[in-house]
């Protein structure tokens, strides 16, 4: 019986040991991070993330946060992967630039994986980019949408998320009523005139507003539009 209660209390102080030793030697667990941005154009005084295009470039970063701070991952080899492909790897590659094919693929968006391999440990993530198309937006801060014979009406086009460099690489062009206005080409803002004959039936008047990307062949133009009325 008390080489039983021996041999109890040995296998007892054998699993403490092991756990002490275990928890002595345990680090807090590590995350890996995953963070992009798109490089292309949005106004100055937007404050939220540029949305990522088809023609975009996007930058993708990794780190590995462990305890509230930044691993060192110079030596650690990176393997990302790209819509399910090996896209690059390499020691200490945190970053990677997906640059858009020409014609540009049309998908939705780009499906990242990330792994990490640091002294015998594993860590990996995943990150789901959505691509949208570039955005155009009439900038009219007014509610009035009625309007009478000659009266005047100041309209600038705001352009979101065109893969260009400046502002020069707009391609500026305005409609009535789908009918392209020549003497607006080249123009973000305009003076417009109102005209009785623009009226529709419904005494409705059409205006469009349209960016193309002048330095890129494969980029679509992007065009929005408001409704006005002319009073009869």
């Amino acid at each position: 019986m008390k080489k039983k209660i021996f041999i109890s209390i040995l296998v007892i102080v054998f699993l403490g040991l092991s756990f002490k030793s275990h928890a002595q030697n345990a680090l807090p667990a590590a995350n890996l991070i995953l963070s992009w941005e798109a490089n292309n154009y949005f106004p100055a005084n937007y404050p939220l993330k540029a949305l990522a295009t088809p023609t975009t470039p996007i930058l993708v970063a990794a780190e590995l946060i462990q305890d509230g701070k930044i691993i060192d991952t110079s030596k650690a080899e990176f393997r990302w992967y790209v819509n399910g492909e090996l896209f690059s790897r390499g020691n200490g590659l945190k970053e990677i630039l997906i640059q858009p094919s020409m014609p540009p693929i049309q998908i939705s968006s780009y499906s990242i994986r990330t792994e990490v391999y640091l002294e015998k440990n594993q860590y990996e993530n995943n990150l789901n980019i959505n691509l949208f198309k570039p955005v155009v937006v009439i900038d009219y801060p007014s509610m009035i949408k009625t309007f009478k014979d000659k009266d005047k009406i100041a309209l600038q086009i705001v352009p979101y998320f065109f893969d260009v460099n400046n502002f020069s690489d707009f391609d500026f062009f305005w409609k009535i009523n789908f009918e392209l206005q020549k003497q607006f080409n080249g123009k973000n803002a305009i003076l417009l005139t109102v005209d009785k004959n623009w009226a529709n039936t419904d005494n409705s008047f059409r205006l469009t507003a349209g960016v193309k990307d002048k330095k890129n062949f494969w980029s679509l133009p992007q065009e929005t539009n408001l409704t006005f009325y002319i009073s009869p």
